[in-house]
């Protein structure tokens, strides 16, 4: 946190400086004015190291990479979700030297957690997922996957077969599970 010298500070240390005065006029010497001048010292360094600690690397350099988190995919497995994406996030690295933190979530709805709480930078998740994320958020899609020249997802609402729901217009007023 950079923190700024003010008024009541310069009057703390001015306090100083005549204190500083008044004990040489008093008899005390170099001993006090050095003592002073090393709590000066002590308080300007006390003041810089915050502002050094605040220099981080880029966010997605090697040394502060971007956190992503993958919605479990490949049977739910870790290692599976891994092993599917790992090849193009390494693939991102070597074209454009951004480097990945990559986490697999244990659900859908902890990936949207991580992303809303600020926990991630980038997550991958289904059209559902994403609306959520956005209406709590505002999460903003910055890619979707293109099949042939288009980028289209299939969902389907399903009904029991003895229920009266046979078109889009029948499930009006009702209660839909996801």
């Amino acid at each position: 946190m950079h923190k700024s010298i003010n008024e009541q500070t310069i009057q703390a240390l001015q306090a100083g400086v005549r204190s500083s005065r008044q004990s040489k006029r008093m008899g005390f010497g170099a001993t006090s004015r050095r003592k002073f001048f090393a709590i000066l010292a002590g308080v300007v360094f006390a003041m810089a190291v915050p502002i050094t600690a605040m220099a981080k690397a880029p966010l997605g350099d090697a040394t502060n990479p971007l956190n992503v988190m993958l919605i479990p995919a490949d049977g739910g497995t870790e290692s599976g979700t891994r092993a599917d994406f790992e090849p193009v996030f390494n693939a991102v690295t070597k074209a454009t030297g951004l480097h990945f933190t990559i986490r697999v979530g244990q659900s859908y709805s902890s990936v949207i957690e991580a992303l809303v709480n600020d926990l991630v930078h980038v997550a991958f998740m289904g059209p559902v997922s994403y609306v959520q994320a956005r209406d709590r958020k505002g999460a903003e899609i910055l890619a979707v996957s293109v099949l042939k020249g288009e980028s289209t997802y299939y969902a389907g609402i399903f009904a029991r077969a003895d229920a009266p729901i046979n078109t889009l217009h029948d499930l009006k007023g009702k209660c839909v599970f996801q």
